[in-house]
């Protein structure tokens, strides 16, 4: 992967990327969303950017949920105890159990999953599952202290130490997933789509499905000297 330097906010933690510019606030309302509001925060990425572990730890899983949810991800347990999620990336290079430093690059920016345009998907969550989200921006400039951990996190789902400086949303902020059908837009949209081994996979179950229904209908036909009248059985049934 191509070398860049990481930024680091006031705290000591890395930002994500080299250039932060948010698209998509964190806690944006939007009933698409499993959770009922975007659990994230989204970065303006151009495909095959940079992405660095904001604080060393060790990678907990790496994913591929393909043209779904967060496609290409990465999830890190960071060392003061929370998780952070890196989601649409382009490419991986990291594995499970690979021990990170604060700034080491883990990834490159992509659009893959669920996405409306290229971008990265930063999320930090007090446990590794969905729903247990913590605001990205404050977590990133709040002390990691022993009276204020990273993670602490108030009733309304904020963290309890502020940001000095919040980044407003971008003009595209609130912008919701779309459908899978919505989302292709020309030749790098369909090379994503047929160099993905989960659509093959989907394409030879609905092969061999109609198979069999072709086949059963064969034997069924065949086992009857009529097959006018095994037809109006057919529809008969259907009805």
């Amino acid at each position: 992967m191509a070398a860049s330097v990481p930024v680091q906010s006031a705290t000591g933690k890395d930002y994500p990327l080299a250039t932060q510019t948010i698209t998509n606030a964190y806690h944006v309302p939007n009933s698409r969303y499993a959770a009922g509001y975007h659990t994230g925060v989204d970065y303006a990425a151009a495909i095959g950017t940079p992405v660095f572990s904001a604080t060393s730890g060790t990678v907990a899983q790496v994913l591929n949920t393909g043209r779904t949810g967060y496609g290409k991800q990465v999830i890190v347990k960071d060392d003061d105890g929370t998780y952070t999620l890196y989601g649409h990336l382009a490419a991986i290079g990291v594995h499970q159990g690979d021990q990170l430093g604060a700034g080491t690059q883990i990834a490159q920016s992509g659009n893959t999953g669920n996405s409306t345009g290229a971008h990265l998907h930063f999320e930090v969550r007090s446990e590794n599952k969905y729903g247990s989200d913590i605001d990205p921006v404050r977590w990133l400039t709040m002390p990691t202290t022993a009276t204020t951990p990273a993670g602490s996190v108030r009733a309304d789902g904020y963290t309890v130490v502020p940001a000095d400086t919040i980044q407003a949303p971008g003009p595209n902020a609130g912008t919701p997933s779309v459908p899978f059908l919505d989302q292709f837009s020309g030749l790098t949209d369909f090379l994503a789509i047929i160099t993905d081994g989960q659509f093959w996979i989907r394409v030879l179950e609905i092969a061999f499905g109609i198979l069999l229904l072709m086949f059963g209908t064969y034997i069924f036909l065949k086992g009857n000297a009529n097959p006018l009248a095994a037809a109006a059985l057919i529809k008969g049934k259907l009805k």
